[in-house]
């Protein structure tokens, strides 16, 4: 360090200056990357879990609701009743369309994209089943729509009631987990921010001590 020997003390303490705003700029920095982590994984359940559950719930609603006015539609047989039951079915349908799309967007990661996939796909069966009861219950031969729903409505009903009691739980599971991984974080951020803390320290201290010896050099 000759060249440190031959600078003027002015200069010498504008270099332990630099040096100290640099340990504490590294130790700052430090400390903001171990708060986006505790943060990232405390919010999980804000920005994901919360929402997912919300947006499956108008899924599930709108399924509920779609096969309560299928039911409606067997038991009246007005015709202009029939017609206003199935604009209310399209629009619960349309509904549950959008919540569908929308849970695109909150997808976690392989287990709830393919839990999200079956879901979809026993909506495309309930839609089917739905006009498949409608050719019999506009001619109000309610013997027929009622077979139809006896045989593939109720038990399709019950897989998607499974389907969705499945996907709630995993969700759930994945808001603990965050919730869990927070606290990790936040115990290994504080373990090593007093880590970084102490080597910090020392080596101000070392480097503060070879300065006043040098400093002091002729």
């Amino acid at each position: 360090m000759s060249w440190y020997v031959n600078l003027k003390i002015s200069q010498k303490l504008l270099v332990v200056a630099l040096l100290v705003s640099l340990a504490i700029g590294g130790l700052g920095a430090f400390f903001i990357l171990q708060m986006g982590k505790v943060y990232n994984a405390a919010n999980f359940g804000n920005v994901n879990s919360v929402p997912s559950l919300e947006v499956m719930n108008r899924i599930l609603s709108g399924s509920k609701e779609m096969y309560i006015f299928l039911l409606r539609h067997i038991h009246i047989t007005d015709v202009s009743r029939k017609t206003m039951v199935e604009g209310l079915l399209a629009s619960a349908q349309k509904d549950t369309e959008k919540a569908l799309a929308d849970y695109d967007k909150l997808i976690s990661d392989d287990t709830d994209k393919q839990m999200h996939a079956l879901n979809r796909d026993q909506f495309i069966q309930l839609t089917k089943l739905i006009q498949d009861v409608f050719q019999y219950s506009r001619v109000n031969n309610s013997d027929e729509a009622r077979a139809v729903l006896r045989d593939r409505g109720y038990p399709l009903q019950e897989k998607i009631n499974k389907a969705f009691d499945n996907h709630i739980a995993y969700n759930m599971k994945l808001a603990n987990e965050g919730s869990k991984d927070a606290q990790k974080t936040y115990a290994s951020a504080r373990l090593m921010g007093i880590v970084g803390i102490v080597v910090t320290v020392v080596l101000l201290f070392v480097i503060l001590m070879i300065i006043s010896h040098l400093i002091s050099s002729p």
